[in-house]
């Protein structure tokens, strides 16, 4: 299963000083499952002090039948049309027709394809072009977006995916795992970064020093 977070909460808070301390500008929900599907998940959210509380319901398939057919259509920024010019990305996907509209729209999406069907795309996409239009870079401790992976082969390859996409945008991203040394992976995140990518097992293990 390949899970990108991408939605506020406060779930993950911890010791400020830790390497990963909060993710409470995380504004949405993505995740991709290797079957085909486009569902949309709504959120019933309640403000609580500062915290944003969701209630899942039931899923709402999308029925759209006329999907768009060029990266020019989805609405995405010209930084990222460029890149993707660039890497000879002609037409989108399906997947990536019927996700990326409702992630441009902030919407809460569960996004199912089979392997080599542009997954990433479809939610690295509206992550950049959400994130290109904040003011400020991520804070030390504090990503704006986490992509969370299984493995480290994918997440090296998603990191890559996301250096190509955002190519013309000044976000910067890391990507931790475990089986290396974690100084540098420590270092980037002290430093602040927009995006990061990372598997299960580094990511608890530097929440928790």
């Amino acid at each position: 299963m390949l899970t990108a977070l991408y939605r506020r909460t406060n779930a993950l808070q911890g010791n400020t000083n830790s390497a990963v301390s909060c993710l409470s500008r995380v504004p949405r929900l993505v995740a991709c499952l290797p079957v085909n599907a486009c569902t949309e998940l709504p959120f019933r959210r309640q403000r609580a002090r500062s915290t944003w509380q969701g209630t899942f319901y039931q899923p709402i398939f999308s029925t759209k039948t006329h999907l768009l057919t060029t990266f020019k259509e989805l609405g995405l920024i010209a930084p990222l049309q460029r890149a993707l010019q660039e890497s000879n990305y002609e037409r989108p996907t399906e997947i990536q027709a019927r996700t990326i509209p409702l992630g441009l729209d902030g919407r809460d999406i569960l996004g199912c394809a089979q392997t080599g069907t542009g997954k990433t795309a479809a939610f690295a996409l509206p992550i950049l072009d959400y994130l290109s239009d904040q003011p400020q870079h991520a804070s030390p401790g504090k990503p704006h977006a986490l992509i969370l992976v299984p493995t480290r082969e994918l997440a090296i390859q998603i990191g890559q995916s996301l250096e190509t996409y955002g190519s013309y945008l000044k976000l910067r991203t890391a990507i931790i795992f475990g089986g290396v040394k974690q100084t540098s992976q420590v270092r980037a995140l002290q430093r602040g970064v927009d995006i990061l990518v990372a598997t299960p097992g580094r990511l608890l293990d530097l929440m928790q020093q």
